[in-house]
């Protein structure tokens, strides 16, 4: 078994790819001396940059970059090109002075047959390749062996086992070990690269070095486990294990070393490692992007977010699409709707002159006696907080979040609440989820919104104040009140921010709407 780190690439999903030249070279320096046999120094792709970055725009870029470092480096390079990144016809002939020793080639089940055409051209274009089907397991045997047939037709370097979502078992790998390497010429090496979605990328790994012939194996692995998501399996971990049980001669003092120089580092500003998002993502075998999704949106229970994953159909599992993401949310909320018991609340609300919406942003705290005043100053005034109850006499608390309710249903008075049908207990007004969700112009699942929502339908000339609806920064306390579950995901709140403002600018339009609390929403 050889050790290729994949640290600059994989774990390039942690920076966008952005390290900086002196990083990028003394961790290349630093892997070679450490006696990392290969190491994967990026991507190449047609949007990638020439400085200060592991996307690389072109073998000549790439290579002037290692032919400026200070030193030679014996551990053999290499880049991944994801399918359709570049095109075959804008990467040059290999020169006999490169210092690249390969290309890895990534591709989605989806692509096979071109993926393996692309493949065939870069071989001619005097490149070792290894051949990366993405999410191994979900092949199926014959599919495999189709795959296992035609590399066999070509000199490729490696066939990888790619565990895409951390989704394997021992016992997977197992199985998927022996078929390939029963089937696939004797000169090619087997390559493993896993993920730590389930914490068994170290297991999996000793798994395939227990299986191994002699054949060689390559094993990616990345420094501090650096990666996507759950990261990958760590380079310092299986160098000692490989050191201490197949007499490697692994230099771990060197990887220790870039740990300490500034890998810590990166681990403690951005983060990576385990999480229930990427667990999930092992169990149902999904984009981890899906489960990222769903539970940024705070509106799910755990029960809820399995039974959504647990519907999504097999072949749409592995690629995340956003707007699919939002179609099996509305689905599944939509199958529980109920009849609506709402038609008093409709006279109701349209009695009044003057509506407040009380929403959990903190400049509600931070306006409280303001906005006391305002409440008070209005004639025929009606309060109502939503997805939380705020103590401010409300008149109605609304809710569109089983977990929110679940928080605040010892607080609330069930006689002056509503709630949309998603919610299964039992309040005194109902309102249809999917109706109240939806309009010509947007899908929403923000309570806000929803509410409002529902004025359009219910054709309300009401006076609308809005509190509390601040929109999502990066600060340690976003709401009015203990939450221990805020939104912290910067691309969640951009996309949040994005869907309010959207639905905000069509509903001014349509209703009396003035903030009376600073909002990044204010018209």
């Amino acid at each position: 078994m050889n050790l290729l780190d994949c640290t600059l690439r994989d774990g390039g999903y942690i920076t966008n790819w952005e390290f900086d030249n002196k990083q990028i070279a003394q961790t290349l320096s630093y892997l070679n001396d450490a006696g990392i046999e290969y190491i994967e120094c990026g991507y190449l792709k047609e949007t990638g940059k020439t400085s200060d970055t592991t996307n690389f725009n072109s073998v000549k870029g790439f290579d002037t970059f290692i032919n400026n470092m200070d030193k030679k480096l014996d551990s053999k390079l290499y880049l991944m090109i994801n399918y359709g990144d570049i095109e075959i016809e804008k990467i040059p002939d290999k020169e006999v002075s490169s210092n690249l020793e390969g290309i890895r080639v990534a591709f989605h089940k989806e692509d096979l047959r071109n993926a393996v055409n692309y493949i065939k051209a870069l071989l001619l274009k005097g490149y070792k390749v290894c051949v990366q089907p993405m999410s191994t397991i979900n092949y199926t045997d014959l599919e495999l062996l189709w795959l296992v047939k035609m590399c066999n037709e070509i000199e490729i370097e490696a066939f990888y086992i790619v565990d895409s979502f951390g989704s394997m078992n021992t016992s997977d790998v197992k199985r998927l070990f022996y078929l390939v390497d029963n089937n696939l010429n004797k000169f090619v090496k087997i390559g493993f690269h896993g993920h730590n979605n389930k914490q068994l990328a170290f297991a999996n790994a000793i798994e395939i070095f227990k299986c191994a012939t002699n054949r060689e194996v390559m094993c990616d692995s990345s420094i501090y486990g650096m990666g996507r998501g759950a990261g990958n399996l760590n380079s310092e971990i299986i160098m000692e294990y490989l050191n201490s049980i197949a007499n490697k001669k692994y230099r771990l003092e060197f990887v220790l070393q870039l740990i300490d120089n500034f890998y810590a580092y990166l681990k403690q500003k951005y983060g990576w490692g385990y999480s229930i998002e990427y667990f999930l993502s092992a169990k149902y075998n999904c984009h981890p992007n899906y489960v990222k999704y769903f539970i940024g949106k705070k509106t799910l229970t755990i029960d809820d977010i399995n039974n959504i994953l647990n519907d999504i159909p097999l072949k749409q599992r592995w690629k995340y699409d956003s707007s699919a993401a939002r179609e099996f949310l509305n689905k599944y909320l939509s199958i529980m709707e109920s009849d609506e018991q709402s038609s008093d609340l409709k006279e109701l609300l349209k009695s009044y002159d003057n509506i407040f919406i009380i929403a959990s942003g903190k400049s509600v705290k931070d306006n409280i006696d303001n906005i006391k005043e305002l409440i008070r100053s209005k004639n025929n005034a009606c309060v109502i907080s939503v997805n939380h109850a705020n103590h401010l006499d409300e008149d109605f608390v609304f809710f569109s979040n089983t977990k929110r309710f679940l928080q605040h249903k010892d607080k609330i008075d069930l006689e002056k609440t509503i709630t949309t049908s998603n919610i299964k207990q039992m309040t005194k007004y109902k309102i249809n989820y999917k109706n109240a969700t939806t309009n010509e112009n947007f899908i929403t699942t923000n309570v806000t919104l929803i509410l409002l929502n529902i004025f359009l339908k219910y054709d309300l000339k009401s006076k609308i104040y809005l509190a509390g609806l601040d929109g999502y920064v990066k600060e340690d306390k976003l709401y009015s009140y203990s939450q221990s579950d805020s939104v912290v995901n910067g691309k969640f709140m951009e996309i949040e921010n994005n869907e309010i403002k959207e639905g905000i600018d069509y509903l001014s339009k349509k209703l009396s709407i003035e903030f009376i609390t600073p909002s990044i929403f204010k018209v």
